[in-house]
């Protein structure tokens, strides 16, 4: 998943969308999780949003794997 995320972040940061005669960058941050074998969606959803905000937290356009 990190791999397929991680191309889609750069494809996106490679390509700037252009708005009312400007241009800009269109960054994202991402957080992904292996799901444990007797693991709730609910803690799967909660890990997966603690990854993202610590890619957030450690600056634009990354992507956080937790296993």
């Amino acid at each position: 998943g990190a791999v397929a995320i991680n191309r889609v972040l750069s494809d996106l940061a490679a390509r700037p969308l252009q708005w009312d005669g400007s241009e800009t960058s269109i960054t994202f941050s991402a957080g992904i999780v292996t799901k444990g074998e007797d693991e709730s969606l609910e803690s799967v959803i909660a890990r997966a949003d603690g990854a993202m905000y610590e890619a957030k937290r450690a600056g634009q356009n990354r992507v956080v794997s937790v296993v």
